[in-house]
Parts: C-alpha cells; sequence; structure tokens
C-alpha cells in the first residue's frame, strides 16, 4: 500500500467532536430532568392520593362512631323520659385541657350531648333508670395547641380523639311535635330540619329557609348563616323542646394533613346553619377538603 492511500485511511478514522460530545450530553441531562421531575410529580400524586383516602377514613370513622352513640340514644327501658338527646348548644373550642364552655350566639362550634340507659361496664347502673354521670358529647377542640381541629368524645371532662382534621361541624334534626309517628314537614312536604339559633337548647329555626328542599346557601341569606329571618319557612314557633327530635343530620368538613401547592379550591360548605368558610373564594389555603352529609335516625326516639 503507497504513502497517499495509507494517509487517507488514517484521516477517515476520528472520534466525536466536542460539539457532538456536548450535544448528547444536553440531550442527556434534559431526558434526566426529565425523568427525575416524572418521579418526583408521580410521588407528591401517590401521597396527595394517600392523604385524601386518609381523610375520607377519618369522616368514615367518625360518622360511624357517632352513628352508634345516636342509634341507641335515648334508650330508656324504665320509660324515664330521662334519656336521648340532652344538648345541642353551640360551645366554644378549647385545647386538649381546658373545659369548653357555652357561648354566646351565634359564635362557638355546634356539639351535641346524649344519654342513654346502658352501662356496660357496670351492671348495677344498667337500665336502672337513672340518669347516671356522665353523659357524653361530641365536639372540636384543638388537641395540640396546632390550630387543626378534632373531634373529640366529652365525657365529664375526659376526651376521646375520634378523628382529625374536622375543620367543621353541623347539626340538624327532625322532629315530630304532635307525636303521631310521621316527621313534621313545611307546607311543601319538605322535612323540617331544625337547630337551635340562640343558644338556649330549643329548635327554633328550620334550614331550609326558602321550602325547596335543599339546604344550601340560598337558604343563608346575605350574612352566610342560616336564620329564620332569612324566609318564611324559617320560623318554628313555639320553638321545640329536645325530646321531639327523630332523626339527626350530620355535616363534617376534613380537611388533609398537608397541603398541596398546586390545588386551590374556592368552594364554600353549608354545614348545618353556617356556610364555612364565611367569605367568599373559599379557604385558599392549598388544603384539600371534603363535606360529608348523613343521616341518622333514632333505634328507640320514634318514628
Amino acid at each position: 500500500m503507497d504513502a497517499k492511500k495509507r494517509h487517507s485511511i488514517v484521516s477517515t478514522d476520528k472520534g466525536f467532536t466536542i460539539i457532538e460530545l456536548l450535544i448528547a450530553i444536553i440531550v442527556t441531562s434534559i431526558v434526566g430532568v426529565a425523568m427525575v421531575s416524572n418521579s418526583i410529580s408521580q410521588q407528591r400524586a401517590a401521597n396527595m392520593v394517600r392523604q385524601v383516602a386518609q381523610m375520607q377514613q377519618q369522616l368514615r370513622g367518625a360518622v360511624y362512631i357517632l352513628e352508634e352513640d345516636i342509634r341507641i340514644a335515648g334508650y330508656d327501658p324504665q320509660s324515664t323520659g330521662l334519656f336521648g338527646i340532652t344538648d345541642v348548644r353551640r360551645y366554644d373550642i378549647t385545647n386538649e385541657v381546658t373545659a369548653p364552655v357555652v357561648t354566646a350566639a351565634p359564635l362557638g362550634s355546634p356539639a351535641l350531648t346524649l344519654a342513654y340507659d346502658f352501662d356496660p361496664n357496670n351492671a348495677a347502673t344498667n337500665s336502672n333508670g337513672i340518669l347516671d354521670e356522665p353523659t357524653f358529647s361530641y365536639l372540636l377542640y384543638d388537641d395540640n395547641a396546632d390550630n387543626i381541629f378534632d373531634l373529640a368524645r366529652d365525657t365529664n371532662g375526659q376526651r376521646q380523639l375520634v378523628a382529625e382534621g374536622i375543620d367543621a361541624i353541623g347539626f340538624a334534626f327532625a322532629i315530630d311535635t304532635d307525636g303521631d309517628g310521621e316527621l313534621d314537614r313545611t307546607p311543601n312536604n319538605n322535612i323540617i330540619w331544625a337547630v337551635d339559633s340562640d343558644n338556649n337548647n330549643t329548635l327554633d329555626t328550620n334550614l331550609d329557609t326558602n321550602d325547596d328542599g335543599i339546604i344550601d346557601i340560598n337558604d343563608a341569606g346575605g350574612n352566610f348563616v342560616i336564620e329564620a329571618a332569612d324566609g318564611a319557612a324559617g320560623l318554628i314557633n313555639p320553638p321545640v323542646p329536645l325530646n321531639q327530635i327523630r332523626m339527626v343530620r350530620i355535616w363534617m368538613v376534613a380537611r388533609t394533613r398537608n397541603i398541596d401547592p398546586q390545588y386551590n379550591s374556592t368552594d364554600q360548605f353549608v354545614v348545618g346553619d353556617r356556610v364555612v368558610p364565611a367569605q367568599a373564594g373559599g379557604f385558599q389555603d392549598n388544603f384539600r377538603r371534603q363535606l360529608m352529609d348523613h343521616t341518622v335516625q333514632f333505634r328507640y326516639m320514634g318514628i
């Protein structure tokens, strides 16, 4: 082989140029960043799915426990009339060690106090016709002073945690004032869902103030509070005593543990006689929330 041919063969045997290497590095970097970003996004999505599932589980568990107690409320084999729902007033939200006190209407958070003549831990006081202490209440409190509210079952100041991350709770009550075994209804044949608007432990307001069969923001007038003044169907006069309650309706709003920076909601929830939050535009805090609306019928109190 002559020198000219050898030179030709050598000159064509060359590697990558610097530009080609730079292009390869850039492409590889872009692919790597995309893969990492996709992995992070998937992890965030999976974490949020878990948090939403936990939130839903908190709601379902809380409603289940409430339902069990509400169903047995009023159990009164001695027919004393002492058992059932004994208090529906609003209380202030306190920490774990501070006793809640009744607050002036319309402030405070709804609570529900129940009693039944059944003590599984003491045969001597079971079904004896005496309102044995303690009765028990469901209310919101701030467990760790972290401004995150939780639902508790309060027995004489001893609180058992029922559910975490409960932003708001509300109750309303279907009634039978004439004792005919039928729930009282409005002129449009809708169930009356009554609340205590002035915190005197009697029921004076029907939440469906426009009598359209739906309890929504349209019943709240202009102040995000549903009250008798909002419509002719809202007034219950005379007020109804608690022993005429036959069903309980529960509203509960829960939130996730952590924020989702990419989530924002303008939702407002009707929770009993309140719209939560009161301000238009929603919470604006990147927490995901869910409302549960559930109705429970008494087992031992009519209907």
